[in-house]
């Protein structure tokens, strides 16, 4: 189990589950996409780096820490299933329903590139 952003030599009790180190992870924004930058993400599909990477530039979209568009490209459907998990997060409660806005899916790379470039 990760826990992230602990102080350095935590460890954290989970319980009679025993202790776990805390696993520090802290990533720079891609260039252009500093707070205030004009970058977009864009998500082609791809595994499990590329779900990770997805996840966190949408949180810290959220968060306010990155105020670029992201983009993602559901090329055939791809991202089908994850597009449902999110509306199911949000329909569930454990995420607010004005947040569905902080993506744009696109369906080819040309629209994604449109996408990407548009002015807010």
């Amino acid at each position: 189990m990760a826990v992230y952003d602990a102080a350095v030599g935590d460890n954290i009790q989970f319980g009679s589950q025993g202790n776990y180190p805390a696993v520090h992870r802290h990533h720079a924004l891609p260039d252009g996409c500093a707070a205030g930058g004009t970058g977009a993400y864009s998500a082609m599909p791809g595994g499990v780096g590329t779900l990770d990477e997805l996840m966190e530039i949408i949180t810290w979209r959220q968060l306010g820490i990155y105020p670029g568009r992201v983009v993602i490209l559901n090329t055939d459907g791809y991202f089908d299933p994850l597009l449902q998990m999110l509306d199911r997060i949000a329909s569930e409660g454990f995420m607010r329903s004005s947040d569905r806005t902080l993506w744009y899916v696109a369906s080819t790379p040309d629209e994604a590139v449109m996408t990407a470039l548009k002015e807010e």
